[in-house]
Order: C-alpha cells, then sequence, then structure tokens
C-alpha cells in the first residue's frame, strides 16, 4: 500500500515547478538581433517543440494527466488481450463463470470504495502533514465496507457456482471476500498516487498488474479451469498493495 510521509508537503499541482514567464519587449525594443535574424540556435522567437515539450511536462498538473490517460490506455487495451487469452485456453462456460464473478468483484468494489478514487485526488493536497492520516483512514474504512457488504453477499451463496465447482463452498466464500478488500486496496492506491503528485507510477502499476494476470491466465489454465480467471484477476491485485 501507498502511504505518504508525514513529511511530505503535498505541493499544489500549479506551484510545484516554478515556470519562467518571458519579458516582454517594449516598442523601441524592435532591433534585430543574432537571435531573432536566425544565426544562433533558435528560428526568430519560435521555441523549439523539444523544448516546448520539456516544459509543457514541467507542470505537475498535465505530466500527472498524461501518466493517468496513459494507465486508461494500458489497462483497456491488455483487458482486451486478457479476455482473448481467457477465450482461448478455459471453455466457454469457465469463460462465463469466470466473467460473472469479476463482475460481482468490480461491481462490489465500485460500492465500497466510498467514492474515495474521486476524493483523495482532491483533498490530498489541502492536508499537508495530515494526509498520512487520511490516507490510513481511507483504506481502513474502505476495507472494512468491503469485508462487511462481502461477507453478506456470500452468505447468500452468490459465488458458489461461479468459484466452488466440487469443492468447499466457503473456501470460495472466503476468497471472494479478501478478493473484494485487496481490490479496493489496489484501487484507492491509485487515488493516493494521484493525491499525492506521484501519478507517474500509476501506469507502472497497472502494467503490472494486467501482465500478471495475463500470465497466471495461462498458468492456472489446465488445472485450475474453474477458477483460474477469477484467481487470476485477483492474485496481482493482492500482490501489488502488500
Amino acid at each position: 500500500m501507498v502511504i505518504p510521509d508525514h513529511r511530505d508537503p503535498f505541493p499544489s499541482p500549479l506551484t510545484s515547478t516554478p515556470v519562467e514567464v518571458p519579458a516582454t519587449t517594449g516598442p523601441c525594443d524592435d532591433v534585430a538581433s543574432p537571435e531573432s535574424t536566425g544565426s544562433g540556435d533558435q528560428v526568430g522567437d519560435t521555441p523549439q517543440p523539444n523544448g516546448r515539450l520539456r516544459g509543457h511536462l514541467a507542470i505537475p498538473l498535465f505530466r500527472n494527466a498524461y501518466a493517468l490517460a496513459a494507465a486508461t490506455a494500458i489497462t483497456s487495451g491488455l483487458g482486451v488481450v486478457y479476455w482473448a487469452v481467457a477465450a482461448r485456453h478455459y471453455p466457454k462456460v469457465e469463460v462465463g463463470r469466470g466473467g460473472a464473478a469479476i463482475a460481482s468483484l468490480l461491481l462490489l468494489g465500485g460500492i465500497t470504495q466510498l467514492n474515495l478514487t474521486n476524493t483523495l485526488p482532491r483533498l490530498l493536497p489541502d492536508y499537508g502533514s495530515r494526509g498520512r492520516r487520511i490516507v490510513l483512514l481511507a483504506y481502513g474504512a474502505t476495507v472494512a465496507t468491503a469485508l462487511a457488504v462481502g461477507t453478506l453477499y456470500v452468505a447468500f451463496g452468490a459465488v458458489d457456482e461461479s468459484l466452488a465447482g466440487s469443492g468447499s463452498p466457503w473456501l470460495a466464500r472466503i476468497g471472494f471476500v479478501g478478493a473484494l478488500m485487496a481490490w479496493n486496496l489496489f484501487t484507492v492506491q491509485d487515488a493516493v498516487l494521484t493525491g499525492i503528485r506521484k501519478a507517474t507510477w500509476v501506469p507502472v502499476e497497472n502494467g503490472l498488474f494486467a501482465l500478471a494476470k495475463i500470465g497466471l491466465l495461462v498458468a492456472l489454465a489446465g488445472r485450475f479451469a474453474h477458477s483460474g480467471i477469477f484467481a487470476s484477476w485477483s492474485l496481482p491485485a493482492a500482490a501489488l498493495v502488500l
């Protein structure tokens, strides 16, 4: 789990990196110079593309936004690959059961995250040194809610057919509740990284998660075909928050 250091000042996205503003010229400054006539390193007063891009990415607000967009693209692209691999290595009925279990996980996860994925990026920069306490409270709240709602959900046998197979339904129920708590921590962790202006780690984390679940999907296809799809989704998420 990502827990910010209490010494972290949580800099504002618009003030953490100074941006130089070129001085304006007066009406009497229209004298030709080597720079303006093209004899220097620049052509006229037009900034070079590389310098403009570096200046753009030097602003944390833009850099973090591009990182989150990249994370979305990586998750979407490798998600298509994941389900294509599942369709190739698993029977149709197991793809349906695994997809239903994952859909239940995502639905309950969206409910029990308490909108923290939208709240933390907004609040953390304003709390400064108190941000560590806010993050711990957020982790605790989402895990406790997932435990309560997940337990109520599996008590009615909602995941028995999808995960239990011929084994013990209690093992499947406990596994689902544990996966729900881990999934909540995994998704809230992305919000914490965004809130402390370290969103560049989000595409790295999501890329590792996507590649790991594809690898596990193939590895579990033979002996654990009944629960392999759900396990390949939940185990990497749990590993990335430990």
